[in-house]
């Protein structure tokens, strides 16, 4: 094709090479990013925190079933107790 002179086949350097093609391949690495970026913030705007079902505390990101069968509030322990159900109370120790 260089011998017929068809545009598109004349002998290129590589460094012209490298500069044509670098800069597109820089520029769509950028657009990549920035998407994953945004794709992310929203993500994070949009989604309202962890919560765990009552008789649930939520630890290290696990909800964990409280262990008095009787406690409908162990927010943050699950061994420690904080609402009761019925006539239930809650003594010194939880």
């Amino acid at each position: 094709m260089r011998k017929l002179k068809v545009r598109g086949f004349e002998k290129v350097s590589e460094e012209d090479r490298r500069r044509k093609h670098g800069k597109k391949a820089g520029i769509i690495a950028i657009l990549c990013f920035l998407s994953f970026l945004l794709i992310l913030i929203i993500g994070l705007v949009t989604t309202k925190g962890r919560s765990c079902l009552e008789k649930y505390s939520l630890e290290m990101g696990v909800c964990a079933k409280c262990d008095d069968e009787n406690c409908l509030d162990c927010t943050g322990d699950h061994t420690t107790c904080k609402t009761c159900k019925g006539l239930f109370m809650v003594n010194g120790n939880g």
